[in-house]
């Protein structure tokens, strides 16, 4: 095989997403190696793989989510969507507690986008803290957890 090795491994990227499709975590970490070994952009790297840059960016972001959600998205707990909107969330013991109502009472996409939201616009020192909330009694409420 001839070419740089930038054209080897951009070659052996696209045989390995177009055979089996990649799981999101391991798209995001093979985008992560290609950027910083040969130093590029997520727009080049885009380019490369033939994915949008949003494509790019948001599996990189994934992988900065924390391991509680890596291990939720690689066994498929969670979607990338719901993975994606509750890496928003940088309080862990928030995010930690949102994911794990995801799991287990199935939170839609559309709540989860909710809960960020709110989250976002209240002050970190007057949200409940997440240990002392309770779980709304169905998955359908579309209320984040909160002190009674």
């Amino acid at each position: 095989m001839k070419g740089t090795a930038l054209e080897q491994d951009e070659i052996q990227l696209h045989e390995n997403l177009k055979r089996l499709p990649l799981s999101h975590i391991d798209q995001a970490t093979s985008f992560v190696r290609l950027r910083e070994k040969y130093n590029l952009t997520e727009k080049q790297v885009a380019h490369i793989v033939g994915k949008s840059i949003s494509h790019i960016s948001q599996h990189i972001t994934i992988l900065k989510s924390g391991s509680a959600i890596l291990d939720a998205l690689s066994k498929n707990s969670i979607t990338f969507s719901v993975a994606r909107e509750l890496s928003h969330i940088k309080n862990d013991q928030y995010r930690n507690r949102y994911l794990e109502y995801a799991i287990t009472s199935g939170a839609s996409l559309k709540t989860i986008e909710s809960w960020v939201k709110e989250l976002k616009q209240e002050p970190l020192d007057e949200q409940p803290t997440p240990a002392l909330t309770a779980l709304p009694s169905s998955p359908g409420n579309n209320e984040p957890p909160t002190c009674d």
